[in-house]
């Protein structure tokens, strides 16, 4: 007979108890960059290193500096993503480059098919230039000089059972 820890089984009657209450946490958002990991962005102003740090912070550079924040996982899905975002609130940053706040997102997006991939990256690329920057990841960023705000979104792309391949990237773009 298998025993149950005591410091677990109450932990699980803890956690039975708040969860009507909506006080235990969500379950862990979908992200596309784990700690560690780094994508260089392309764009019109230059590149944009992104950085996953720990947790949900992120760091991004761009023209020699860089700046941080911590992202807010999603606790419902937006826009086909159960991700990260951060929404700029205020000037939350010291000034760079006429930058004060970054409007950023990341997450995973799924696709049943390829088709349904480039249906979405019709509407998409009339707000964001993407860029295939990792296996299976597509980013864009760009500046709203008149905000002073940095824009940014990477994602994670899944189509059926796999991630986007460079070659299918290149049919869609």
């Amino acid at each position: 007979m298998c025993r149950i820890p005591f410091p677990f089984k109450m932990a699980m009657r803890f956690a039975f108890f708040l969860l009507p209450m909506g006080l235990v946490p969500a379950a862990e958002p979908e992200v596309a960059m784990r700690p560690g990991q780094k994508v260089t962005v392309p764009g019109s102003e230059g590149e944009l290193v992104v950085a996953a740090l720990k947790g949900w912070e992120r760091s991004y550079t761009w023209k020699g500096e860089t700046r941080k924040l911590v992202m807010i996982p999603r606790e419902e899905e937006w826009m086909g993503s159960k991700g990260l975002y951060y929404p700029g609130p205020g000037e939350h940053w010291k000034e760079h480059d006429g930058i004060t706040r970054a409007v950023v997102e990341e997450g995973i997006q799924r696709f049943k098919t390829l088709a349904a991939l480039k249906q979405w990256f019709l509407t998409e690329r009339k707000f964001m230039k993407y860029h295939h920057v990792a296996e299976g990841t597509i980013a864009g960023w760009s500046t709203n000089r008149q905000r002073k705000q940095l824009n940014c979104q990477v994602w994670k792309i899944r189509i059926d059972d796999h991630d986007l391949t460079r070659e299918e990237w290149g049919e869609i773009k």
